[in-house]
């Protein structure tokens, strides 16, 4: 089967990072047999500041760890204004690209932007919502709104990362939805020795390890994170982050002001965030709201317990109790109760760590993940 997939962007070379999960789920379709592209845009403007230089720097074509990728460019406003304007720079790019590739299925991650750039398409459309896509921008601005439920009106079938985006998909536009669980990559996400990668970083072998990876920003409740780590003193946790985001700056500072010992690691490849989450003795994340974070998924299959908030699809694979710990959203004293349990009780850690390794060697990896979407390709095809 020949897929193109259309993400709203993609690691690219001197960047792993933009939805790497996009790039890890088009290797295990290609290890299945099949043939898999990728085409997506990027912004062009002229080399003012460093962010726009590395957007130049994308080549128009390349291949990413195996991966075929084309580079569509067009003038792009920023907090995705007139998207009527870059659809129309878009359609004549993807439509060239669809007529040279004939791709069987063209598999599009998010409702916008890329869902509304592909709407009309005469190939076979899936659609993937994943998360803010679908909850967050459709209620900022009306025109998004118009532009999500736009782009739900040309795909066959539409796949949600958690039984609740698909409640947020069918309430946008009632229609079947299918449910598909994100994954993590085991090549890489395994558990592993903790002593030994605390030595790697540079941690204290004693101490209990806080470990949190994403965005660095207010709404993942890092803030409460300082709060609950704050009450935890007695037990000198030392918190790890990885990531990048608006909130580096103020967070740093209020870690500072708290003393709590913070590592702040910065935008890492898969592989150091797998190392990462082997120092840790809990990974967290009390986020105000989430689709289906890989990143649970990947701290999952690495054998780690997990505490976070039931937002989003989180306690549908984040059994409270037998997984993880689930907090309730803001709530720094019930966050660091929550850490404080999994931090000082070692059978209750270890059995949720085999839980949750067991739990996602099942159901979050990409293989599996490859699987179920093949299925659904399949019956998209046999429809005609």
């Amino acid at each position: 089967m020949r897929i193109l997939v259309v993400p709203p962007a993609f690691p690219y070379p001197g960047n792993s990072v933009p939805f790497v999960f996009v790039l890890r789920q088009c290797q295990a379709l290609a290890a299945r047999g099949h043939a898999v592209e990728v085409a997506y845009v990027v912004p062009a403007a002229p080399p003012i500041s460093a962010k726009w230089r590395a957007y130049r720097s994308i080549p128009t074509s390349y291949i990413y760890e195996g991966v075929p990728v084309i580079v569509m460019r067009a003038l792009v406003p920023p907090k995705m204004l007139n998207l009527q304007a870059v659809r129309r720079q878009v359609r004549p790019q993807l439509q060239a690209i669809i007529a040279r590739l004939q791709p069987d299925i063209v598999h599009v991650h998010c409702l916008v932007p890329p869902g509304f750039f592909t709407v009309g398409l005469a190939k076979p459309v899936l659609l993937t919502a994943h998360g803010s896509d679908v909850y967050l921008y459709p209620r900022q601005r009306a025109d998004l709104l118009a532009a999500a439920v736009t782009a739900l009106e040309t795909p066959r079938v539409v796949v949600a990362v958690s039984e609740f985006i698909k409640r947020e998909v069918q309430q946008l536009k009632a229609r079947d939805v299918r449910v598909i669980y994100n994954g993590a990559d085991p090549r890489i996400f395994v558990p592993a020795d903790r002593a030994a990668a605390r030595a790697v970083l540079g941690l204290h072998s004693e101490r209990p390890v806080v470990a949190y990876a994403g965005t660095i920003a207010r709404f993942k409740g890092l803030f409460e994170l300082v709060q609950a780590a704050q009450r935890l003193a007695a037990l000198q946790p030392q918190v790890v982050l990885a990531g990048s985001g608006p909130d580096t700056a103020e967070l740093r500072s209020a870690f500072r002001t708290s003393r709590v010992e913070a590592t702040f690691l910065g935008a890492l490849p898969q592989g150091q965030v797998a190392k990462m989450f082997a120092a840790a003795d809990v990974v967290t994340l009390p986020s105000h709201a989430e689709g289906l974070p890989t990143v649970i998924c990947e701290a999952m299959l690495s054998g780690r317990a997990v505490v976070t908030t039931p937002v989003g699809g989180l306690p549908e694979i984040v059994r409270d109790g037998e997984t993880g710990l689930l907090t309730p959203v803001g709530d720094d004293a019930a966050l660091a109760g929550a850490l404080r349990r999994v931090l000082t009780d070692s059978s209750l850690r270890t059995q949720m760590e085999a839980n949750a390794l067991e739990f996602a060697s099942r159901h979050l990896t990409w293989s599996a993940n490859a699987r179920a979407y093949e299925a659904v390709y399949s019956e998209l095809l046999s429809a005609g």
